[in-house]
C-alpha cells in the first residue's frame, strides 16, 4: 500500500510590517533551527549556506553608525583654530590704536590681509570655506615677504603660527574621519533588507522542494519549528497593528469631543426655539460628567416686552412733571 504525505509549506509573514530589528533576528533564528535538524542530511546544505553569508549584512541591520568618535575629537580643535583667530584681530586692534609713525605701514599690510581673509568668517555657510579662508591667509603669509615683515614687525609671528599649527590640526582630523567613514557601507537599508530577506525565501521554496525530491526524508520537525517561528512574528505584526488602530480611534474620539465642548463652530450649540424668537440652548457641564441645557437669562420675548413698556411709561411721566414746574411765560407777570 503506498502511503500518499501531504505536502507541506512555509507560512511567510510579510516582510514590510516587520521593524528593520525584527528581521535579522528572525534570519538568526531561522539559521539555528536549520543547523539543530542537520541541513546536510536533509540535504539543503547548498540553499542553507546562502543564508548564512549574509550575516554581514545582519549586522549592518543592527548597528547604528552614530556620531563619529572622531568628530568628538573635531570640535575642541575647531574651537582652538577660531581662538588664534580671534588673537590675531584682537592684537592687530591693539597694535591699530597704539600705532606710530614706524607700525603704521605693518599695521595698514597686516589689516589688509586680515580684512580679505578673516574677518568675515562667521558669514562662511560651511566648515570647508573656512578652512580653506584661513589656509588662504596663511599661504599669503608664507610667499610675501612683504607681509612676513610686517608680521614680524608687530611681534605677531607667534600668533600666525599657532594659527598654521591649529590649522594643520583640524585638516588632519577632518582627513582622518572622510578616510574612516568611506569604509562604512554604502548599502541602504532597503538593499540589505531585501538581501536578506530574499536568502530567507530561497531557504523556504528550498525546503519545500526537497520534501518532494526526497520522499523517505522526515522534514515534519523542520516545518514545524520554523512554522511556529513564522506564526509568533504574525503575531507580533496583529498585535502591533492593533494598538495603532487602538490609538487612532482613541485620537479620533478625543478630536470629536474637543469639536463638541469647545464650541469651536457655530453649529456646534443646537437652536431651540423658544414662542416668538429663537435662542441657542447653552448646555453646561453636570457632576456625572454628562452635559444638560441651563436656562439662558431674560431670553423670552414676553420679558423683553414688559421690560420695553415700562421704559416708555417712566420716560412719560418724567416728561409730565418736567412741563408742570415750569413758569408761565404770557408777558403778565406780577411785580411786587
Amino acid at each position: 500500500m503506498i502511503t500518499i504525505k501531504t505536502k507541506m509549506a512555509i507560512k511567510n509573514v510579510p516582510y514590510s510590517k516587520l521593524l528593520k530589528l525584527e528581521i535579522p533576528e528572525l534570519a538568526d533564528k531561522v539559521l539555528g533551527i536549520v543547523e539543530r535538524h542537520n541541513p546536510e542530511e536533509l540535504l539543503i546544505e547548498k540553499v542553507y549556506d546562502l543564508l548564512v553569508k549574509e550575516k554581514p549584512q545582519m549586522l549592518l541591520l543592527t548597528v547604528r553608525a552614530g556620531v563619529h568618535p572622531l568628530t568628538l575629537k573635531l570640535k575642541p580643535t575647531r574651537k582652538e583654530l577660531m581662538l588664534r583667530v580671534r588673537s590675531i584681530k584682537f592684537q592687530l586692534n591693539v597694535a591699530t590704536q597704539m600705532q606710530t609713525d614706524t607700525t603704521r605701514e605693518s599695521v595698514s599690510i597686516v589689516q589688509l590681509a586680515v580684512n580679505n581673509h578673516l574677518m568675515n568668517l562667521k558669514a562662511c555657510k560651511n566648515e570647508e570655506v573656512v578652512n580653506q579662508t584661513i589656509g588662504q591667509f596663511l599661504n599669503l603669509h608664507n610667499t610675501s615677504e612683504e607681509l612676513q615683515t610686517a608680521v614680524e614687525s608687530l611681534g605677531f609671528t607667534s600668533l600666525v603660527d599657532d594659527l598654521q599649527s591649529a590649522h594643520t590640526v583640524v585638516k588632519e582630523v577632518w582627513g582622518e574621519r572622510l578616510a574612516l567613514t568611506s569604509l562604512r557601507s554604502m548599502e541602504s537599508t532597503k538593499d540589505i533588507t531585501d538581501s536578506v530577506t530574499g536568502a530567507l525565501d530561497d531557504l523556504y521554496k528550498e525546503l519545500e522542494v526537497a520534501q518532494l525530491k526526497n520522499p523517505l526524508l522526515d522534514y515534519k520537525p523542520l516545518f514545524k519549528e520554523l512554522n511556529g517561528l513564522l506564526k509568533h512574528y504574525r503575531y507580533l505584526i496583529n498585535l502591533r497593528l492593533a494598538y495603532n488602530l487602538r490609538k487612532a480611534e482613541e485620537k479620533k474620539a478625543m478630536e470629536a469631543n474637543e469639536n463638541v465642548g469647545g464650541g469651536t463652530c457655530p453649529s456646534c450649540n443646537p437652536i431651540v426655539e423658544t414662542g416668538e424668537t429663537v435662542a441657542p440652548m447653552v448646555f453646561k457641564a453636570s457632576a456625572n460628567g454628562n452635559f444638560a441645557p441651563e436656562a439662558e437669562k431674560r431670553t423670552n420675548a414676553n420679558v423683553i416686552d414688559t421690560d420695553f413698556d415700562q421704559s416708555l411709561k417712566q420716560k412719560e411721566a418724567a416728561a409730565m412733571l418736567s412741563k408742570a414746574m415750569q413758569l408761565p411765560q404770557d408777558g403778565n407777570d406780577v411785580q411786587a
